[in-house]
């Protein structure tokens, strides 16, 4: 599971701390293989740097290390962000670096049981079909978008979230599933994030693994 987070504010926090954040408390991810991917993206200003950062689950540290994230964000996604902000080919290009090495790890240590086994036949045959979901929130009515405490939650702006996942995404279910949900989130102490209504994560973890950069 891949999901792909604008803000357009991070509200002076640390973007790697932002991205582990989103995907512990989102559970991007299988919980058996904690093998979720976290690309999050603050879109440059006329006041500030954009910036990027891929957050990578426990388990796919091994296929994604910090030096391989690193290089996708520098020599992968920076371009097409510097090119006039094209995140579209930013995150594809990311994406075509990141599905192979996630999956190749994935299928290593895929334990062979009844359910995973018919999981894994149907993953070799559409392990390129990808659902996007595209989550519109919109600050109608003050504040339901906001992601934190108070007024100094992170604000999600139209059309910036969209997340990426494959087939089995949600537990391995054949024939997929949309991930949607509600924009109420509840908030924490400090302006962390707080849990949300959306479904078809899995309840991956994270643990640090990563790389980010500006432009």
């Amino acid at each position: 599971q891949i999901a792909v987070v604008t803000l357009s504010d991070l509200e002076g926090q640390d973007k790697a701390m932002v991205a582990y954040e989103i995907g512990e408390k989102w559970g991007v991810g299988r919980e058996k293989h904690n093998n979720g991917i976290v690309i999050l993206i603050k879109p440059k200003t006329a006041r500030e740097n954009g910036q990027v950062y891929i957050a990578v689950g426990y388990g796919l540290e091994g296929a994604i290390p910090d030096a391989i994230a690193k290089r996708i964000v520098d020599y992968v996604m920076i371009p097409h962000l510097r090119d006039g902000n094209d995140y579209y080919s930013a995150v594809n290009a990311a994406l075509d670096k990141l599905m192979p090495l996630a999956c190749g790890e994935v299928s290593e240590k895929r334990e062979f049981d009844g359910e995973d086994a018919v999981a894994l036949g149907a993953f070799v045959l559409f392990i390129f079909a990808v659902f996007i979901i595209v989550i519109i929130l919109s600050s109608i009515n003050g504040g339901s978008t906001n992601i934190g405490s108070g007024n100094k939650g992170h604000k999600l702006d139209l059309w910036d979230i969209i997340v990426l996942s494959n087939l089995f995404g949600n537990g391995g279910s054949s024939g997929g599933s949309w991930s949607g949900g509600s924009s109420g989130w509840g908030g924490s102490r400090g302006g962390g994030f707080g849990g949300g209504g959306f479904g078809g994560f899995g309840g991956g973890h994270f643990g640090g693994g990563g790389a980010g950069g500006s432009w």
